[in-house]
């Protein structure tokens, strides 16, 4: 979305972050500037789902996904929450020169508390391996999130009383 894109270079340039904050344009480095970052912003993509959150994992950064319309997936199986940061779009900055903007209060609130920042970032890596096609946990891969929702799928269907139409 490019009004959110806009928005995130208007708040980093209020707040003098040009240097380690890219928005669009090839960058060289690219996936070292996300390894070394605690967050990863995930504004939404030009489909349904955005790289930059599958990136996020990889590179151990917590997503904050600046999205209104992001659906994630297996939200109800997963505890999102524990591990990523969901941000409504319209809110990234507070006045229209963005010299306020309680996503950066927040994010930087974070980071002055590092326990709640290292829990997160533990949780990221705790639940990274679901997003892993090539996982050898076979509690813990794509494989076994796929087969825990289609169990529960199943076990919710036989707990209801089967019905027939004739």
């Amino acid at each position: 979305d490019c009004a959110v894109r806009g928005e995130l270079m208007k708040l980093s340039r209020t707040r003098n972050l040009q240097d380690g904050v890219d928005i669009g344009g090839f960058v060289g480095d690219y996936l070292e500037r996300k390894g070394d970052s605690h967050f990863c912003l995930v504004p939404a993509g030009t489909s349904p789902w955005t790289n930059h959150l599958y990136e996020s994992f990889y590179a151990g950064c917590i997503p904050v996904i600046l999205s209104d319309e992001y659906e994630l997936a297996f939200m109800n199986d997963l505890p999102w929450e524990n591990f990523s940061i969901k941000w409504p779009e319209s809110r990234i900055c507070d006045d229209e020169d963005c010299s306020r903007s309680a996503l950066y209060d927040y994010l930087l609130s974070l980071v002055e508390e590092p326990q709640k920042l290292w829990h997160m970032k533990h949780q990221l890596e705790l639940h990274s391996c679901f997003f892993n096609w090539y996982s050898t946990d076979l509690s813990c891969s794509p494989f076994a999130l796929l087969h825990q929702h289609l169990k529960s799928l199943w076990d919710r269907r036989q707990s209801r009383p089967q019905r027939r139409y004739w």
